[in-house]
């Protein structure tokens, strides 16, 4: 669009946004922030999703918002009985993984999901195209969604996803030359400066991407390890 409807607020200030129509011009446009601090930008346009970024004023005064076109996912919950159910549930998109030893790159964009009218449903903006999702939940583990395919201009469920309470660890198992996931069994944690017989395990096995997630863990150091 010739107009880009953008949205700004000082950090802490989330509720109180300022809402600005800048010009384009070429790929420039510009928009004027009447105090110093750290500002968070984005875009609001009903058929564009838009990346946000964080900028601190007069350190840097130039950002690149990246605007894709819109999808949406949605979703329903489900956790234990003795937990409330979530508040809010922040998506983090990411293009899928080509390689298994091909580190991954920065996240794509955040998009806020909003809970709908029907109680436990949940439904995000997203970016069209085919993306690996994390699911952020406060007070529970993240949540990952491999390869989802989002349609522009209309919404694809993920189905029901079980939430699960209290620490997670997350990572990826890179193979070197000449070995292949069937040479990791398992990604081990254990208690660091423990002696053997007091030790406690927990293990974990990656996937075909390596990518392996242990949840519920106690506050503690720990030793990881794949073997």
């Amino acid at each position: 669009p010739d107009v880009l409807p953008i949205v700004f607020y000082r950090r802490g200030d989330s509720a109180n946004p300022s809402r600005a129509e800048a010009k384009r011009e070429g790929v420039h446009s510009q928009v004027t922030v009447g105090a110093r601090g750290v500002w968070y930008f984005t875009m609001d346009h009903k058929d564009l999703w838009c990346t946000g970024e964080w900028i601190e004023v007069p350190q840097k005064t130039a950002l690149v918002l990246t605007v894709l076109p819109l999808g949406k996912i949605s979703f329903s919950t489900s956790s234990e009985q003795s937990v409330r159910s979530p508040e809010s549930i922040r998506a983090r998109f990411r293009k899928p993984l080509a390689g298994d030893t091909e580190l991954r790159e920065p996240g794509t964009g955040v998009s806020e999901c909003v809970s709908t009218a029907n109680g436990g449903r949940w439904e995000c903006d997203a970016p069209a195209g085919e993306y690996d999702v994390e699911l952020s939940v406060p007070g529970h583990s993240p949540v990952y969604l491999w390869g989802v395919s989002i349609p522009r201009n209309r919404s694809v469920s993920v189905g029901s996803l079980r939430l699960r309470t209290g620490a997670s660890l997350t990572g990826y198992v890179a193979w070197g030359a000449g070995l292949k996931q069937k040479d990791t069994a398992a990604v081990v944690l254990d208690l660091a400066g423990l002696p053997a017989p007091q030790k406690r395990l927990f293990s974990a096995r990656p996937d075909k991407r390596g990518f392996f997630q242990f949840h519920g863990l106690p506050p503690a150091e720990y030793r990881i390890r794949a073997v």
